[in-house]
């Protein structure tokens, strides 16, 4: 039997990036159960786009988070293109 120390459920873009993040300590072990491609996922329906705008009214702690996280894409993003070789 295995065993993982966290389950995401959704293998879409929020999905795998958590997976993505949380195993780069190389010590956390993440099962990502997913629908697959068939199913109608936030990443199908919104295009794999993660939205700021409207986000956070009345809520200053989401309102950092969101743009602390939108500044860290970047430097995301060309790690994920280091290490799959697909350009996003």
């Amino acid at each position: 039997m295995n065993h993982y120390d966290v389950a995401i459920i959704g293998g879409g873009v929020v999905g795998l990036s958590t997976a993505c993040g949380i195993t780069r300590d190389g010590t956390t072990k993440v099962v990502v159960v997913s629908a697959g491609d068939e199913a109608f996922s936030g990443s199908r329906s919104n295009f794999g786009l993660v939205w700021y705008q409207g986000k956070g009214d009345g809520a200053q702690h989401y309102v950092r988070f969101v743009r602390q996280a939108i500044h860290e894409w970047r430097g995301f993003s060309d790690e994920l293109v280091r290490t799959t070789g697909i350009d996003l």
